[in-house]
């Protein structure tokens, strides 16, 4: 979902997109400080402040692009490393 955020779409798509990321982000956030892994909390935490829809960070262009990326690599980097 993350890696389609990079394509040209609704912004209600990019909405949506920002609440479920973030409450996503929270939630891994708070899954990585119950499992004393402080890196992982950070990472996911700096996530939901990129991706909190209640008051947006304005991003545009390659560094959206880049946010995207390294939020989807985080996401799947922390199935393997955060258990």
């Amino acid at each position: 979902m993350l890696m389609v955020a990079i394509l040209p779409l609704p912004a209600l798509f990019h909405l949506i997109l920002r609440w479920v990321v973030s409450f996503e982000a929270i939630y891994f956030s708070y899954f990585a400080y119950s499992k004393a892994k402080i890196g992982w909390m950070i990472a996911f935490a700096i996530m939901a402040f990129f991706y909190n829809p209640l008051v947006p960070i304005i991003v545009t262009g390659s560094s959206w692009l880049m946010v995207c990326v390294l939020a989807a690599l985080v996401t799947l980097l922390s199935i393997r490393f955060v258990q």
